[in-house]
């Protein structure tokens, strides 16, 4: 069987291109994902970073620049993007953060909207916000459009696999596995800020820094049946 050779051009960023000479900074609402798509812009030419981990100062921001009808993560990511105009050495004029749009019930279509109008409140209105809309097919990033938009979908998919392969490496709850070690109850990681948060505003759910759910109320412990790990919802449902 012969296979056609696949053969991928890679378009230059011309030095007219809005993005041309920035730093494109992409929020991580999904880590993993979020630093797939990073990689595609560097391919193409675009100087393109995740925001650093989020800590207590993104929730402090978050909660002080949205007026507290938006979701959680509208906070969160106005946060992590409001935090770089704090570190020492930050250019607005070659500095840019994508946020980009689409419609339907969501929120999310506000979130360039209100973020434009909080930069340009708080002396900002250099700083470039990057806001394709998928009514077009996201052709407001120009040129690189349509490699962008192959590479980007790739890079997401192979980001995707890879962690579903992880988690399905990882034990259940008092399962541990040869190939991995039982994760402890609570962690010192990134996410510490947040998860407390998260605690905090959900009685049912606390979400620990290590991304995994765990039940918030001590009558809801796992249960054991049929020789398999069962969580608590089923033997509810079971009973």
């Amino acid at each position: 069987m012969r296979f056609r050779s696949h053969h991928h051009s890679r378009p230059v960023l011309s030095p007219g291109h809005p993005l041309a000479g920035k730093t494109l900074y992409i929020p991580a609402m999904e880590e993993v994902s979020a630093r797939a798509v990073a990689a595609a812009f560097r391919w193409l030419g675009v100087d393109a970073r995740v925001t650093p981990p989020s800590d207590a100062r993104t929730l402090e921001l978050g909660n002080r620049f949205t007026e507290g009808d938006e979701c959680y993560p509208a906070k969160v990511t106005f946060g992590d993007l409001l935090r770089l105009l704090e570190q020492p050495g930050f250019d607005p004029r070659r500095t840019a953060f994508l946020m980009t749009s689409a419609s339907g019930p969501c929120r999310f279509g506000q979130y360039a909207v209100s973020l434009r109008r909080v930069l340009d409140n708080q002396g900002y209105p250099g700083v470039q916000i990057v806001s394709p809309h998928d009514k077009n097919g996201y052709a407001d990033f120009g040129g690189i459009a349509r490699p962008l938009l192959r590479t980007a979908w790739r890079a997401v998919v192979g980001a995707d696999t890879l962690r579903r392969l992880l988690l399905k490496t990882k034990s259940a709850p008092g399962r541990p596995t040869a190939s991995m070690p039982p994760r402890p109850a609570t962690c010192a990681g990134r996410w510490n800020p947040v998860a407390r948060s998260r605690r905090a505003s959900c009685d049912s759910w606390r979400i620990a820094c290590c991304g995994r759910a765990t039940a918030s109320a001590a009558s809801r412990p796992t249960t054991t049946r049929n020789g398999r790990w069962s969580p608590w919802w089923e033997k509810s449902s079971a009973a």
